[in-house]
């Protein structure tokens, strides 16, 4: 902008404008309960006053996909409960990969994406994060100062991940106390 002859007094930096909106909204949304209500959504086991991750994964390979999230609840082992927010191709992965019921065996609940307000509100009750790095959820969970772990392509880090999440259950005034 120097060059373009624009004075540095002219300027001001004011950070992540989508940042900004998302720590506003997150302040003044609803509860996380009206996520869960949501029709269609296998999510009537689910508790959000207990801890609880979400997961962000994304994928149109249902092979690929179900291997992924296998090698992740194998090694949680139902430790934690954990909600999927499914995008409408990675729901339709899913159902024709015929994935609900192992999901649900592995304590994991499918929840179609739902609305900004209410996905920061989950995100507020959250203990943790799984995503990819595609994942629009893990932007928005860093923005909230909430752990994001990403889990491999192939799943081989299932077993670091858990472990990271074990942590973050057995101490969770860490979690709090970041930035």
């Amino acid at each position: 902008l120097h060059r373009e002859g624009v004075a540095a007094d002219r300027l001001q930096c004011v950070g992540s404008l989508y940042a900004t909106a998302l720590r506003a909204c997150a302040t003044t949304t609803d509860d996380a309960e009206g996520a869960l209500r949501q029709p269609g959504a296998g999510t009537s086991a689910f508790d959000p006053n207990r801890p609880f991750g979400l997961i962000g994964l994304r994928g149109s390979d249902g092979k690929q996909l179900a291997r992924r999230i296998d090698a992740f609840a194998g090694e949680l082992k139902g430790g934690l409960p954990m909600l999927w927010l499914v995008d409408p191709a990675t729901a339709e992965t899913v159902r024709l990969a015929a994935l609900e019921s192992r999901l649900e065996r592995q304590g994991i609940a499918v929840l179609p994406q739902p609305a900004f307000g209410e996905a920061l509100e989950l995100l507020r009750g959250a203990t943790v994060v799984l995503a990819d790095a595609a994942s629009p959820l893990a932007e928005q969970a860093s923005l909230v100062a909430l752990p994001v772990l990403e889990l491999a392509a192939d799943g081989s880090n299932a077993e670091q991940v858990v472990h990271a999440i074990h942590d973050l259950i057995a101490h969770p005034a860490a979690r709090d106390a970041q930035p």
